[in-house]
Protein backbone atom coordinates (compact mmCIF):
# COMPACT_ATOMS: atom_id res chain seq x y z
CA UNK A 1 0.00 0.00 0.00
CA UNK A 2 1.31 3.71 -0.88
CA UNK A 3 0.65 5.37 1.90
CA UNK A 4 3.28 8.31 2.16
CA UNK A 5 2.40 11.75 3.26
CA UNK A 6 0.76 14.08 0.38
CA UNK A 7 -0.72 11.30 -1.72
CA UNK A 8 -2.37 12.70 -4.90
CA UNK A 9 -4.48 10.48 -7.44
CA UNK A 10 -4.67 12.59 -10.60
CA UNK A 11 -7.73 11.58 -12.54
CA UNK A 12 -7.23 11.61 -16.29
CA UNK A 13 -9.95 12.36 -18.66
CA UNK A 14 -8.37 14.23 -21.49
CA UNK A 15 -4.61 13.54 -21.89
CA UNK A 16 -3.13 17.10 -22.36
CA UNK A 17 0.13 17.56 -21.16
CA UNK A 18 -0.51 15.11 -18.36
CA UNK A 19 3.75 14.06 -17.99
CA UNK A 20 3.72 17.39 -16.02
CA UNK A 21 2.52 15.81 -12.98
CA UNK A 22 3.93 12.56 -12.58
CA UNK A 23 6.77 13.86 -10.63
CA UNK A 24 4.13 15.14 -8.45
CA UNK A 25 1.14 12.53 -8.29
CA UNK A 26 1.05 9.04 -6.18
CA UNK A 27 -1.50 7.35 -8.78
CA UNK A 28 -2.92 8.02 -11.87
CA UNK A 29 -6.06 6.69 -13.85
CA UNK A 30 -7.03 6.72 -17.24
CA UNK A 31 -10.83 7.30 -17.91
CA UNK A 32 -12.89 4.63 -18.78
CA UNK A 33 -16.47 3.58 -19.08
CA UNK A 34 -17.20 -0.21 -18.16
CA UNK A 35 -14.40 -0.84 -20.92
CA UNK A 36 -10.41 -0.45 -20.33
CA UNK A 37 -8.20 1.96 -21.38
CA UNK A 38 -4.59 0.83 -22.50
CA UNK A 39 -3.73 3.73 -24.51
CA UNK A 40 -1.63 5.31 -21.67
CA UNK A 41 2.41 5.51 -21.82
CA UNK A 42 3.07 2.72 -18.80
CA UNK A 43 6.60 2.50 -19.10
CA UNK A 44 7.18 6.33 -18.43
CA UNK A 45 4.63 6.25 -15.55
CA UNK A 46 6.22 3.54 -14.26
CA UNK A 47 9.85 5.41 -14.44
CA UNK A 48 8.13 8.24 -12.52
CA UNK A 49 7.15 6.05 -9.49
CA UNK A 50 3.60 6.13 -10.16
CA UNK A 51 0.68 4.03 -9.59
CA UNK A 52 -1.51 3.38 -12.58
CA UNK A 53 -4.82 2.12 -11.97
CA UNK A 54 -7.64 1.13 -14.33
CA UNK A 55 -11.03 2.26 -13.68
CA UNK A 56 -14.45 0.25 -13.74
CA UNK A 57 -17.52 2.46 -14.17
CA UNK A 58 -21.46 2.36 -14.71
CA UNK A 59 -23.22 5.13 -15.15
CA UNK A 60 -27.44 5.88 -15.23
CA UNK A 61 -29.79 3.56 -17.05
CA UNK A 62 -27.48 1.12 -18.55
CA UNK A 63 -24.89 1.34 -16.17
CA UNK A 64 -28.17 0.12 -13.63
CA UNK A 65 -29.02 -2.74 -16.13
CA UNK A 66 -25.48 -3.89 -16.56
CA UNK A 67 -24.64 -4.09 -12.56
CA UNK A 68 -27.92 -6.18 -12.52
CA UNK A 69 -25.97 -8.60 -14.47
CA UNK A 70 -22.92 -8.14 -12.43
CA UNK A 71 -23.83 -8.04 -9.36
CA UNK A 72 -27.07 -10.82 -9.59
CA UNK A 73 -25.50 -13.44 -7.30
CA UNK A 74 -22.24 -13.32 -5.41
CA UNK A 75 -20.84 -16.07 -7.88
CA UNK A 76 -21.27 -13.31 -10.88
CA UNK A 77 -19.82 -10.59 -8.29
CA UNK A 78 -16.60 -12.83 -7.62
CA UNK A 79 -16.58 -13.81 -11.43
CA UNK A 80 -16.06 -10.12 -12.57
CA UNK A 81 -13.63 -9.77 -9.87
CA UNK A 82 -11.33 -12.33 -10.90
CA UNK A 83 -11.53 -10.94 -14.72
CA UNK A 84 -10.24 -7.61 -13.30
CA UNK A 85 -7.82 -9.00 -11.37
CA UNK A 86 -5.81 -10.77 -14.48
CA UNK A 87 -6.81 -7.92 -16.20
CA UNK A 88 -5.06 -5.97 -14.35
CA UNK A 89 -2.32 -8.19 -14.56
CA UNK A 90 -1.61 -8.04 -18.27
CA UNK A 91 -1.69 -4.53 -18.39
CA UNK A 92 0.47 -4.02 -15.20
CA UNK A 93 -2.15 -2.02 -13.62
CA UNK A 94 -1.87 -1.83 -9.94
CA UNK A 95 -5.23 -1.05 -8.65
CA UNK A 96 -8.68 -0.63 -9.97
CA UNK A 97 -11.04 2.62 -9.38
CA UNK A 98 -14.71 1.61 -8.76
CA UNK A 99 -17.24 3.98 -9.69
CA UNK A 100 -20.67 2.85 -9.78
CA UNK A 101 -22.76 5.92 -10.65
CA UNK A 102 -26.25 4.88 -10.75
CA UNK A 103 -28.81 3.42 -8.80
CA UNK A 104 -29.33 0.04 -7.46
CA UNK A 105 -31.53 -2.10 -6.26
CA UNK A 106 -30.99 -2.71 -2.35
CA UNK A 107 -30.91 -6.19 -2.71
CA UNK A 108 -27.93 -5.90 -5.08
CA UNK A 109 -25.71 -4.57 -2.41
CA UNK A 110 -24.35 -7.52 -0.32
CA UNK A 111 -22.96 -8.90 -3.71
CA UNK A 112 -21.67 -5.18 -4.70
CA UNK A 113 -19.36 -5.35 -1.27
CA UNK A 114 -18.99 -9.56 -1.73
CA UNK A 115 -17.27 -8.14 -5.23
CA UNK A 116 -15.19 -5.26 -3.59
CA UNK A 117 -13.76 -7.34 -0.83
CA UNK A 118 -13.21 -9.81 -3.58
CA UNK A 119 -11.28 -7.66 -5.96
CA UNK A 120 -9.52 -6.04 -3.09
CA UNK A 121 -7.91 -9.19 -1.91
CA UNK A 122 -6.94 -10.73 -5.34
CA UNK A 123 -5.15 -7.00 -6.07
CA UNK A 124 -3.20 -7.27 -2.79
CA UNK A 125 -1.91 -10.88 -3.50
CA UNK A 126 -1.04 -10.05 -7.12
CA UNK A 127 0.75 -6.64 -6.37
CA UNK A 128 1.53 -5.52 -2.74
CA UNK A 129 1.06 -1.70 -3.59
CA UNK A 130 -2.33 -2.23 -5.19
CA UNK A 131 -4.80 0.17 -4.30
CA UNK A 132 -8.97 -0.39 -4.83
CA UNK A 133 -10.65 2.53 -4.72
CA UNK A 134 -14.08 3.33 -4.02
CA UNK A 135 -15.82 6.34 -5.61
CA UNK A 136 -18.48 8.53 -3.55
CA UNK A 137 -21.80 7.67 -5.33
CA UNK A 138 -24.22 5.00 -5.15
CA UNK A 139 -25.31 4.48 -1.36
CA UNK A 140 -26.00 1.35 1.08
CA UNK A 141 -29.64 2.14 0.18
CA UNK A 142 -28.82 1.78 -3.53
CA UNK A 143 -29.44 5.62 -4.36
CA UNK A 144 -27.12 7.55 -6.61
CA UNK A 145 -26.80 10.28 -4.17
CA UNK A 146 -23.07 11.58 -4.13
CA UNK A 147 -22.52 11.92 -0.40
CA UNK A 148 -19.58 14.76 -0.71
CA UNK A 149 -17.84 13.20 2.83
CA UNK A 150 -17.39 9.89 4.83
CA UNK A 151 -20.40 8.90 6.38
CA UNK A 152 -22.85 5.68 7.25
CA UNK A 153 -24.07 5.62 3.63
CA UNK A 154 -20.64 5.22 1.84
CA UNK A 155 -18.41 3.78 4.77
CA UNK A 156 -19.14 -0.11 3.89
CA UNK A 157 -17.73 0.36 1.06
CA UNK A 158 -14.35 2.44 2.21
CA UNK A 159 -14.19 -0.47 4.42
CA UNK A 160 -14.22 -3.24 2.15
CA UNK A 161 -11.53 -1.63 -0.08
CA UNK A 162 -8.46 0.36 0.16
CA UNK A 163 -9.33 3.72 -0.10
CA UNK A 164 -12.20 6.48 -0.75
CA UNK A 165 -12.52 9.01 -3.89
CA UNK A 166 -14.78 11.58 -2.26
CA UNK A 167 -16.77 13.52 -4.94
CA UNK A 168 -15.48 16.77 -5.20
CA UNK A 169 -18.62 19.19 -4.37
CA UNK A 170 -17.80 19.42 -0.57
CA UNK A 171 -17.77 22.58 1.64
CA UNK A 172 -15.17 23.81 4.43
CA UNK A 173 -15.06 21.89 7.62
CA UNK A 174 -15.96 18.53 5.46
CA UNK A 175 -11.94 17.20 5.61
CA UNK A 176 -12.77 17.55 9.71
CA UNK A 177 -15.58 15.49 9.60
CA UNK A 178 -13.85 13.34 7.08
CA UNK A 179 -11.11 12.96 8.87
CA UNK A 180 -12.91 12.21 12.22
CA UNK A 181 -14.96 9.39 10.37
CA UNK A 182 -11.57 7.86 8.99
CA UNK A 183 -10.71 6.83 12.30
CA UNK A 184 -6.43 5.06 11.61
CA UNK A 185 -7.08 5.32 8.00
CA UNK A 186 -7.05 9.21 7.35
CA UNK A 187 -4.45 8.57 4.55
CA UNK A 188 -6.93 6.32 2.42
CA UNK A 189 -9.00 9.13 2.09
CA UNK A 190 -8.71 11.33 -0.70
CA UNK A 191 -11.22 14.52 -1.23
CA UNK A 192 -11.92 15.14 -4.99
CA UNK A 193 -11.11 18.75 -6.39
CA UNK A 194 -12.43 19.45 -10.00
CA UNK A 195 -10.12 21.63 -12.21
CA UNK A 196 -12.44 23.15 -14.02
CA UNK A 197 -14.14 24.06 -10.59
CA UNK A 198 -17.71 22.96 -10.49
CA UNK A 199 -18.86 22.86 -7.34
CA UNK A 200 -15.42 22.75 -6.03
CA UNK A 201 -14.08 24.32 -2.53
CA UNK A 202 -12.11 26.82 -3.54
CA UNK A 203 -12.86 28.07 -6.84
CA UNK A 204 -11.00 24.53 -9.05
CA UNK A 205 -8.57 26.23 -11.58
CA UNK A 206 -5.79 27.77 -10.43
CA UNK A 207 -6.58 27.45 -7.10
CA UNK A 208 -7.19 23.66 -6.60
CA UNK A 209 -4.20 24.07 -4.25
CA UNK A 210 -7.05 25.71 -1.72
CA UNK A 211 -8.69 22.78 -1.55
CA UNK A 212 -5.67 20.71 -1.62
CA UNK A 213 -4.66 22.27 1.43
CA UNK A 214 -7.52 22.18 3.67
CA UNK A 215 -7.23 18.32 2.96
CA UNK A 216 -3.74 17.61 3.64
CA UNK A 217 -4.33 20.11 6.64
CA UNK A 218 -6.38 16.84 8.14
CA UNK A 219 -3.94 14.05 6.95
CA UNK A 220 -6.31 13.25 3.38
CA UNK A 221 -5.38 12.84 0.42
CA UNK A 222 -6.59 14.63 -3.12
CA UNK A 223 -7.97 13.52 -5.73
CA UNK A 224 -7.19 15.77 -8.85
CA UNK A 225 -10.17 15.20 -11.33
CA UNK A 226 -10.00 17.01 -15.14
CA UNK A 227 -6.88 18.57 -15.13
CA UNK A 228 -7.35 18.99 -18.91
CA UNK A 229 -9.02 22.14 -18.28
CA UNK A 230 -5.77 23.74 -18.78
CA UNK A 231 -6.25 22.93 -22.72
CA UNK A 232 -9.68 22.67 -23.02
CA UNK A 233 -10.95 25.89 -20.83
CA UNK A 234 -8.25 27.95 -21.53
CA UNK A 235 -7.28 29.94 -24.77
CA UNK A 236 -4.08 31.36 -23.92
CA UNK A 237 -0.86 29.70 -23.90
CA UNK A 238 -1.48 25.81 -22.07
CA UNK A 239 1.65 25.05 -21.52
CA UNK A 240 2.41 28.25 -19.22
CA UNK A 241 -1.09 27.39 -17.39
CA UNK A 242 0.14 23.81 -16.73
CA UNK A 243 3.29 24.90 -15.32
CA UNK A 244 1.45 26.96 -13.20
CA UNK A 245 -1.22 24.51 -11.56
CA UNK A 246 1.19 22.06 -10.96
CA UNK A 247 4.09 24.09 -9.87
CA UNK A 248 1.24 26.00 -7.06
CA UNK A 249 -0.48 22.25 -6.11
CA UNK A 250 3.71 21.01 -5.22
CA UNK A 251 3.72 23.58 -2.55
CA UNK A 252 1.20 21.80 -0.88
CA UNK A 253 1.32 18.12 -1.93
CA UNK A 254 5.59 18.28 -1.43
CA UNK A 255 8.62 17.49 -2.65
CA UNK A 256 8.51 15.46 -6.16
CA UNK A 257 9.50 12.07 -6.53
CA UNK A 258 13.28 10.70 -7.12
CA UNK A 259 13.15 9.87 -10.49
CA UNK A 260 16.14 8.52 -11.07
CA UNK A 261 15.87 5.48 -8.44
CA UNK A 262 17.92 2.98 -10.94
CA UNK A 263 20.40 2.55 -13.39
CA UNK A 264 20.32 2.59 -16.43
CA UNK A 265 18.44 6.11 -17.00
CA UNK A 266 17.98 7.47 -20.51
CA UNK A 267 16.08 11.02 -21.39
CA UNK A 268 15.95 13.06 -24.26
CA UNK A 269 13.94 15.07 -22.88
CA UNK A 270 11.29 14.51 -25.32
CA UNK A 271 7.70 14.96 -24.17
CA UNK A 272 6.08 13.36 -26.75
CA UNK A 273 5.59 15.68 -29.06
CA UNK A 274 7.54 17.54 -32.00
CA UNK A 275 7.30 19.71 -35.18
CA UNK A 276 9.35 17.20 -36.24
CA UNK A 277 11.38 13.66 -36.07
CA UNK A 278 15.38 13.47 -35.04
CA UNK A 279 17.19 10.77 -34.64
CA UNK A 280 20.78 11.10 -33.34
CA UNK A 281 20.30 14.54 -34.56
CA UNK A 282 19.49 14.17 -37.56
CA UNK A 283 15.31 15.36 -38.90
CA UNK A 284 14.25 12.07 -40.20
CA UNK A 285 10.67 13.15 -40.68
CA UNK A 286 9.61 16.64 -41.12
CA UNK A 287 6.02 16.47 -40.12
CA UNK A 288 4.21 17.37 -36.56
CA UNK A 289 3.48 14.65 -34.76
CA UNK A 290 2.18 13.63 -31.54
CA UNK A 291 2.88 10.09 -29.56
CA UNK A 292 2.53 9.92 -25.95
CA UNK A 293 4.60 6.42 -25.90
CA UNK A 294 7.69 8.20 -26.82
CA UNK A 295 7.82 10.54 -24.60
CA UNK A 296 10.98 10.41 -21.96
CA UNK A 297 11.21 11.77 -18.16
CA UNK A 298 11.20 15.27 -18.16
CA UNK A 299 13.01 17.73 -15.80
CA UNK A 300 12.03 18.56 -12.60
CA UNK A 301 12.29 22.60 -12.70
CA UNK A 302 8.93 24.37 -12.73
CA UNK A 303 7.64 28.01 -13.74
CA UNK A 304 9.52 29.29 -10.67
CA UNK A 305 12.79 27.80 -12.29
CA UNK A 306 12.17 28.51 -15.71
CA UNK A 307 13.75 32.58 -15.92
CA UNK A 308 16.21 32.13 -12.89
CA UNK A 309 18.06 35.62 -12.30
CA UNK A 310 20.49 36.71 -9.26
CA UNK A 311 20.16 39.63 -7.67
CA UNK A 312 22.13 41.86 -5.62
CA UNK A 313 21.14 45.60 -4.40
CA UNK A 314 23.42 48.40 -5.91
CA UNK A 315 25.03 51.41 -4.17
CA UNK A 316 21.75 53.22 -4.39
CA UNK A 317 19.79 50.13 -3.36
CA UNK A 318 18.32 49.02 -6.73
CA UNK A 319 18.47 46.03 -7.90
CA UNK A 320 21.78 45.04 -10.36
CA UNK A 321 21.11 41.88 -12.17
CA UNK A 322 24.16 39.87 -11.95
CA UNK A 323 23.61 36.76 -14.23
CA UNK A 324 20.12 34.65 -15.84
CA UNK A 325 19.30 31.37 -16.94
CA UNK A 326 16.40 29.93 -19.31
CA UNK A 327 16.05 26.42 -19.09
CA UNK A 328 12.93 24.60 -21.32
CA UNK A 329 11.76 22.18 -23.17
CA UNK A 330 11.89 22.97 -27.07
CA UNK A 331 11.53 21.78 -30.04
CA UNK A 332 13.47 23.74 -32.39
CA UNK A 333 16.25 21.57 -32.06
CA UNK A 334 16.32 17.93 -31.28
CA UNK A 335 18.58 15.02 -30.36
CA UNK A 336 16.16 12.31 -30.28
CA UNK A 337 12.33 12.03 -31.12
CA UNK A 338 11.37 15.76 -30.84
CA UNK A 339 11.89 17.98 -28.32
CA UNK A 340 15.86 18.57 -26.36
CA UNK A 341 16.31 20.94 -23.54
CA UNK A 342 17.28 24.23 -24.27
CA UNK A 343 19.33 26.45 -21.89
CA UNK A 344 20.19 29.90 -22.31
CA UNK A 345 21.83 32.25 -19.66
CA UNK A 346 23.90 35.63 -19.25
CA UNK A 347 26.70 35.55 -16.21
CA UNK A 348 28.03 38.97 -15.12
CA UNK A 349 31.37 39.58 -15.31
CA UNK A 350 33.38 37.60 -12.54
CA UNK A 351 30.59 34.85 -11.84
CA UNK A 352 31.44 31.54 -11.50
CA UNK A 353 27.91 30.08 -13.00
CA UNK A 354 24.29 29.30 -12.18
CA UNK A 355 22.14 26.46 -12.32
CA UNK A 356 18.63 24.99 -12.80
CA UNK A 357 17.92 21.27 -10.30
CA UNK A 358 16.76 18.75 -13.71
CA UNK A 359 16.37 15.43 -11.53
CA UNK A 360 16.36 14.21 -8.31
CA UNK A 361 18.46 10.71 -7.59
CA UNK A 362 18.21 8.06 -5.02
CA UNK A 363 20.35 5.07 -5.27
CA UNK A 364 24.09 3.74 -4.47
CA UNK A 365 27.09 4.41 -6.57
CA UNK A 366 28.08 1.15 -7.91
CA UNK A 367 31.54 -0.09 -7.12
CA UNK A 368 32.91 0.34 -10.32
CA UNK A 369 31.52 3.58 -11.04
CA UNK A 370 29.12 5.88 -12.85
CA UNK A 371 29.50 6.49 -16.99
CA UNK A 372 27.35 9.16 -18.39
CA UNK A 373 26.62 10.14 -22.21
CA UNK A 374 25.16 13.49 -23.26
CA UNK A 375 24.90 14.99 -26.52
CA UNK A 376 25.25 18.77 -26.63
CA UNK A 377 25.12 21.57 -29.08
CA UNK A 378 26.64 24.76 -28.58
CA UNK A 379 26.09 28.25 -30.35
CA UNK A 380 28.19 30.23 -28.48
CA UNK A 381 31.66 29.89 -26.35
CA UNK A 382 29.72 29.29 -23.14
CA UNK A 383 30.72 26.21 -21.44
CA UNK A 384 27.66 24.25 -19.97
CA UNK A 385 28.22 21.47 -17.27
CA UNK A 386 26.31 18.66 -15.34
CA UNK A 387 26.56 18.59 -11.95
CA UNK A 388 26.21 15.68 -9.75
CA UNK A 389 25.89 16.41 -5.79
CA UNK A 390 25.68 13.38 -3.32
CA UNK A 391 24.30 12.72 -0.50
CA UNK A 392 28.12 12.76 1.09
CA UNK A 393 28.00 16.79 0.22
CA UNK A 394 30.36 16.23 -2.94
CA UNK A 395 29.27 18.01 -5.97
CA UNK A 396 30.95 16.47 -9.29
CA UNK A 397 31.23 18.35 -12.34
CA UNK A 398 30.87 17.36 -16.08
CA UNK A 399 32.14 19.63 -18.74
CA UNK A 400 31.47 18.87 -22.54
CA UNK A 401 32.93 20.54 -25.54
CA UNK A 402 32.46 23.86 -25.99
CA UNK A 403 31.83 23.81 -29.52
CA UNK A 404 29.75 25.45 -32.33
CA UNK A 405 28.42 23.34 -34.31
CA UNK A 406 25.21 22.18 -36.31
CA UNK A 407 24.90 18.82 -35.25
CA UNK A 408 24.64 17.56 -31.36
CA UNK A 409 28.39 16.29 -30.01
CA UNK A 410 28.62 13.72 -27.73
CA UNK A 411 30.27 13.18 -24.27
CA UNK A 412 31.22 10.95 -21.91
CA UNK A 413 32.39 11.47 -18.70
CA UNK A 414 33.67 8.85 -16.02
CA UNK A 415 32.81 8.95 -12.46
CA UNK A 416 34.51 6.62 -10.10
CA UNK A 417 33.54 5.72 -6.57
CA UNK A 418 36.87 7.15 -5.31
CA UNK A 419 35.12 10.72 -5.56
CA UNK A 420 31.81 9.68 -3.88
Amino acid sequence: MCQSPGLLIRLINFLAGFHKSWRTANTVKPASVFRMSTDLPTPLVFWHGVQVVGTFITEWGDGTEKCRQVFASECSAERTAHQLAAIAAFFRFEGWLINIECDLESALIPNLLHFLRTLTLLMRKQCPRSQVIWYDAVTTEGKLIWQNTLNDLNWPFFDATDAIFINYSWKAGTPLGAAAAARDRKQDVYMGIDVFGRGTFGGGQLNCNVAAAAARREGLGVALFAPGWVYEGYTGDWRLLNEQLWSSLADVLGPPHAIISGLPFVTSFCPGVGTAVHNLGKVVDSKPWFNLSMQSPQPLFGIAERVRVELVSGADNTAVRLSSLYAAVRPERAYEGGCSLQIKGSLCSGATGISVELFKAHFDVPAKGLSLVYALQQTDGAQISIELQTSDGHNLHMTGASLNTEEPVRNKCEIYTAYC
